[in-house]
């Protein structure tokens, strides 16, 4: 198999003018060509050959968003497509929620997970009690995964090392030149493609409405 010549981890299958002629993978040409690939300007793919590809600016934000996720190997990435879809999947949940606090639910649910490996059954508590109900919601879905027929193969640490991946990608998105998007937004966009053939995830008694914090009257 001749693998990509930027990634050297999966089957490249389009030739890449920038190289010689050299094979790159179809997720790196996507995602590098113009932005770390200095492409010439006959390439076939730089100008509008694929048809998920957009503007100048939005090529480079979602090739700025990918590349957030490269320090993954190669299963750890898959299971942040399927991680995504989970979120999309529940975005009633989501309603209301900023960036933030959805970040909060992720490194809470991240240290949760973190310490039941260890063999301690123990919840970090978040800052609110609508916060600890959706930290309560992802746990149980991650730890659960089996039950979703579309869940890729992964180990715990596998899922941690996701959850901290998408936690620092959160960060990293509220610093840039997109931060008046929300993150979700932003994923659901560059997800589309990929997420458009994938099996629906059906989540077992979604409310209509996100919990909310208790108002206690004076």
């Amino acid at each position: 198999m001749t693998v990509c010549w930027s990634c050297e981890k999966v089957k490249g299958k389009r030739v890449c003018p920038a190289r010689g002629g050299a094979l790159i993978c179809s997720k790196c040409c996507g995602t590098k060509r113009g932005v770390e690939i200095q492409c010439p300007k006959d390439c076939p793919y730089l100008h509008g050959a694929d048809p998920n590809w957009h503007s100048d600016t939005q090529q480079k934000e979602h090739a700025r968003f990918l590349s957030r996720f490269f320090s993954l190997n190669e299963g750890q990435a898959i299971f942040v497509l399927f991680f995504h879809h989970l979120l999309f999947s529940a975005r009633a949940r989501w309603r209301g929620f900023t960036d933030e606090q959805i970040s909060e639910v992720i490194a809470s649910s991240r240290k949760t997970l973190e310490t039941r490996s260890k063999g301690i059954v123990y919840n970090h508590p978040a800052s609110s009690p609508h916060i600890d109900a959706q930290v309560d919601w992802l746990v149980r879905m991650l730890t659960e995964r089996s039950q979703f027929p579309s869940a890729p193969e992964a180990s715990d640490d596998d899922v941690i090392a996701v959850l901290q991946a998408v936690g620092d990608a959160m960060s990293d998105h509220s610093r840039g030149p997109s931060a008046g998007t929300p993150y979700l937004d932003v994923a659901e966009e560059v997800f589309r493609a990929s997420l458009e053939q994938a099996p629906e995830i059906k989540l077992p008694g979604e409310p209509d409405e996100p919990p909310t914090d208790l108002i206690v009257p004076p």
